[in-house]
């Protein structure tokens, strides 16, 4: 819709459509063929996002000579920010959250415009995002800090106001070089202290970020600093990390495997450092305990055991690595799965690993042995008055293939009603 110049001299304010609902957000994007140095001004709803090329003073707009001017235009239909906190203007990007709930990029929308799929970029962080409370999102929050974006996730209501029990990061890390550039990624979740509002400032040219914090022990309102360089929370307290692998196929779904062992290659190893290895087969739900380790590196020379005097000169202690931590067979429990067979059967693997310290993980290697896989093993028939029967009764067995298409894969299903999807390392 048009802005009429005779509304802006008497003083009003301009309109979006009431089905927009109401007026969420106010924000500006840097735009470099303006004159004016800056975007458009974005009107962002719940259910839409508008542009509107505003004048730099009520002057220039109300000497306008076309009433029409300026234009207020139609930039996303549907999916609007939430609210005006979680709106984050990266460069010429504007990043968002929306009712879904989701995270979306203005940018990534506008360039996609006519095809179907009217998507959000926030897909890998499905499994936390469903469980966010609708009616408390436009209390969510975010920043861009340290070349990470910062979303706040998990709302819920306190006594205090709305506190959030997780932050979703986005790693702009990959794009940073005049190399091949990857996509962004996300990083799962950080939890561990219930964040109000995150919010980050320039001191001196150097940025620093911060978090307004409800305390779990005291109930009271804290504010909590967003570093970039520490190895341990408030002292040596040693945060805890847990990384999930795709599910490997070893390029081959159809090939039955058994699981062998796994290599872990990790750097930057400093202090004492915990392992906890968990596996799980195909499309079982639960993890299974694989196997438990310590790894440890001196701090100081207080911990070392030939010297701790701490004499002169000084020793430097550094970060160590260690590139072939090897797993054990792991356990072989029997899960039922149609049919009782090992734990580390299977056409697909994922692995887990808890840590508990500072390291950094360069890479995990997973090893499976090809096994034999019987045609007709697990075959369930039908008798001829349609009550299932043993595959060893005197029924006519009749094993039955059906493909079924998906969106990114081929799902096959068996007669006895068991899938698997194939997903990519």
């Amino acid at each position: 819709m048009s802005q009429k110049n005779p509304v802006a001299n008497a003083g009003d304010a301009f309109i979006v459509p009431s089905n927009a609902l109401n007026i969420r957000m106010l924000a500006h994007t840097a735009e470099l063929d303006t004159a004016l140095g800056q975007g458009r001004l974005l009107i962002g709803t719940p259910r839409a996002i508008y542009r509107l090329n505003v004048p730099v003073t009520r002057d220039d707009w109300t000497l306008l000579n076309d009433p029409s001017q300026p234009l207020q235009t139609v930039a996303q239909i549907r999916y609007g920010p939430v609210g005006d906190r979680s709106a984050v203007v990266v460069n010429g990007d504007l990043f968002y959250q929306t009712l879904e709930p989701g995270i979306r990029s203005l940018t990534y929308s506008v360039r996609y415009f006519q095809q179907w799929g009217n998507v959000p970029i926030s897909r890998n962080e499905n499994r936390v995002l469903r469980f966010n409370d609708r009616s408390l999102l436009r209390f969510s929050s975010g920043i861009e800090f340290n070349n990470r974006l910062y979303q706040t996730a998990l709302p819920f209501q306190s006594p205090s106001g709305v506190a959030h029990r997780g932050i979703l990061p986005l790693d702009f890390d990959l794009i940073s070089s005049l190399e091949e550039k990857l996509p962004p990624a996300w990083e799962g979740m950080l939890e561990g202290i219930d964040v109000m509002q995150l919010f980050e400032g320039d001191f001196g040219g150097l940025q620093r970020a911060f978090a307004v914090v409800l305390s779990r022990l005291t109930g009271k309102i804290e504010v909590w600093e967003l570093t970039q360089a520490e190895r341990f929370d408030v002292g040596d307290r040693r945060i805890t990390m847990v990384i999930e692998t795709p599910s490997y196929t070893f390029k081959d779904p159809l090939q039955l495997k058994e699981l062998e062992s796994a290599r872990v290659w990790i750097d930057k190893l400093f202090g004492k450092v915990e392992f906890k290895a968990y596996y799980r087969p195909d499309q079982w739900p639960c993890w299974i305990f694989w196997h438990a380790w310590n790894e440890c590196t001196m701090q100081n020379c207080h911990e070392d055991p030939v010297d701790g005097t701490c004499g002169y000169p000084t020793q430097d202690f550094c970060e160590s690595y260690e590139p072939q931590m090897t797993l054990p067979k792991p356990p072989t429990p029997c899960i039922s799965k149609g049919r009782r067979v090992p734990a580390n059967w299977g056409y697909q693997f994922q692995i887990k690993l808890v840590i508990k310290g500072w390291c950094r993980v360069r890479g995990i290697i997973v090893y499976a042995l090809t096994k034999e896989d019987q045609p007709f093993d697990g075959i369930v028939c039908a008798s001829n008055n349609g009550r299932l029967a043993a595959p060893n009764s005197s029924q006519q067995v009749i094993p039955t293939r059906v493909n079924v298409w998906g969106d990114e894969s081929i799902q096959t299903a068996w007669g006895d009603g068991s899938a698997w999807g194939e997903v990519e390392p």
